[in-house]
């Protein structure tokens, strides 16, 4: 088929790799240590800069139970919890500057009740809407942290 066609599969699969990757920087994971004592108590979605940056705040696990979960923007942050956020290099950096430190545990490796999918949307409503778009963290309890198109 290939040869009848006269197409390069490896080619056209690494165009096709080129096209997805353009025009943003992928995203990376942070795990932050809660230092900033005006944190204490608030929601994620009153973090100071989260809009902003873009920043997703997908897991948290509390200091004082060691048990990991899934964050929302409800999640209330205390002193000492350790999370793990998501965004480009350059907002994560930013958003550490607000939260703490860097941690070297990943949440990503923790057990709790916490689980990771890929889903695969394909109803034509929601192609091309950002993740605040789809609103898919308060409908279904979810956090989704990155769309893939």
């Amino acid at each position: 088929m290939k040869r009848f066609f006269r197409v390069n599969i490896e080619a056209e699969a690494e165009a096709f790799r080129s096209a997805q990757s353009e025009g943003g920087e992928s995203l990376e994971r942070m795990n932050l240590v809660v230092e900033n004592p005006n944190l204490n108590g608030l929601r994620v979605e009153e973090i100071p800069g989260r809009s902003e940056t873009e920043v997703i705040v997908s897991r948290v696990r509390r200091k004082e139970t060691k048990e990991t979960l899934t964050a929302g923007l409800s999640t209330e942050l205390f002193m000492g919890d350790l999370l793990m956020v998501v965004g480009t290099q350059d907002h994560l950096e930013q958003f550490r500057r607000v939260i703490g430190s860097a941690s070297e545990t990943d949440l990503m490796k923790e057990s709790g009740e916490v689980s990771f999918r890929r889903v695969v949307l394909t109803n034509d409503k929601v192609i091309g809407k950002s993740v605040k778009e789809l609103g898919l963290d308060p409908l279904y309890g979810v956090t989704v942290t990155r769309i893939a198109r």
